[in-house]
């Protein structure tokens, strides 16, 4: 995570870092642990040595990876290189554990200074791991599930539903909710690098319901970096989120959308990355103001709909096996029209209006019905195409 992002994310927390216990779940290369000791340093009126005291205190760090805890535990000593030369300590712990955060792999107890460590903090920040759900073992999948995500009902989506996509988003938010029901104490705040369109779409329903279990959160701060690409590797756009926790979600909310200025962004800190990027002062909102769940938009957005659509919409489809139903159409004088269906992509939705469409062979009217008598009667053409393409489908992991 750049330092930029990191900086952004700590002005957005909705308390002051000064005062609080910051916990980083997933702190990485220790970016967020960094940046919140050098606040604290602004604001501290203290001695150097109250200051160490006091930092190692407050500012935690937990990671599942040995190379990251030994880089993070670097950071923070290279962070406090002043204070511990002018100190003369001849030995330092540095609150950085070797752990798995959700307890999934291992479960140590955190012992630090001989005590046991505090589980539970005023501020979580961080980055949470952006990994697809389905990449994860069987093992983790099984005892997340039975640990957290239904105890906290972290997936509102089941079965087939599931099955159509509707799940197969990365952990990341299910990851800032557990570690928020873990750590954070009531009242308590976060701030977290999450996907930009986490705003809108079925991914995004778990950060939309903004609950943990029965702790509601709402959400304070938005920061739009989705045009500025801080991590052009993953090819996912990112937002940063703010929320307090224990207080019912209300809108609007306000947000911050960060775009390139005249040259490139510069991500070495929040003071470089604010003069050289421009940002516009916006508000996010449900599309339905009664349903805070719906797509959050800028407020400032045009959201009308121009004319009429005169196809019924139909949304959640799994699109693993293009080869067979994405049709070209050259080959629609061998199927009947009756289950193909013009296919919308974001390529083809421009302002304001449509250009074009694929095709699209949808051969059930409910996901996940066994109608393959009534397909081969109805559809015969259709019921022979797909027959030739039965052992390519029929070995998708989906």
């Amino acid at each position: 995570t750049p330092r930029g992002v990191a900086d952004l994310a700590l002005d957005a927390l909705p308390v002051p870092v000064t005062d609080t216990s910051v916990l980083d779940p997933r702190c990485g290369l220790g970016v967020f642990l960094t940046a919140t000791l050098d606040r604290k340093r602004a604001a501290w009126t203290g001695s150097r040595e109250e200051f160490l005291d006091a930092a190692v205190a407050s500012v935690v760090g937990i990671d599942v990876s040995p190379v990251a805890v030994k880089s993070a535990t670097l950071a923070y000593c290279v962070a406090l290189f002043d204070e511990l030369e002018a100190t003369n300590r001849d030995r330092f712990a540095v609150p950085v554990f070797l752990t798995d955060a959700l307890g999934l792999t291992r479960d140590d107890g955190i012992d630090f200074r001989g005590d046991s460590l505090d589980p539970q903090f005023d501020a979580l920040v961080g980055n949470p791991p952006w990994i697809p759900w389905e990449r994860l073992a069987e093992r983790l999948k099984n005892r997340g599930r039975e640990r957290y995500v239904q105890p906290l009902d972290l997936q509102p989506h089941e079965g087939v539903a599931a099955r159509l996509g509707h799940s197969n988003d990365d952990v990341s938010v299910p990851f800032a909710w557990t570690c928020v029901h873990r750590y954070l104490r009531a009242g308590g705040a976060a701030a977290f690098v999450l996907k930009r369109d986490l705003m809108r779409g079925p991914a995004g329903a778990v950060l939309r319901r903004l609950r943990v279990g029965d702790r509601s959160l709402a959400l304070r701060d938005v920061q739009d970096l989705s045009a500025l690409d801080p991590f052009p590797a993953v090819g996912a756009n990112a937002a940063v989120y703010a929320l307090k926790a224990d207080a019912e979600p209300s809108f609007p909310v306000p947000a911050t959308v960060w775009t390139p200025g005249d040259g490139e962004a510069d991500f070495d800190s929040g003071a470089t990355l604010r003069t050289s990027v421009a940002s516009t002062a916006t508000e996010v909102v449900p599309l339905d103001p009664d349903d805070p769940t719906t797509a959050w938009l800028r407020a400032d957005a045009e959201r009308a709909a121009l004319g009429t659509c005169s196809h019924e919409i139909r949304h959640g489809l799994k699109d693993d096996a293009n080869a067979v139903f994405g049709l070209d159409r050259t080959e629609l004088n061998r199927l009947e029209p009756g289950p193909v269906f013009p296919y919308l992509k974001s390529r083809h939705v421009r302002k304001w209006g449509l250009t074009g469409h694929d095709l699209r062979l949808i051969p059930q009217e409910q996901a996940g019905e066994d109608n393959e008598a009534w397909l081969r009667e109805r559809y015969p053409k259709t019921y022979d195409y797909l027959t030739g393409n039965r052992e390519r489908l029929a070995d998708r992991s989906s």
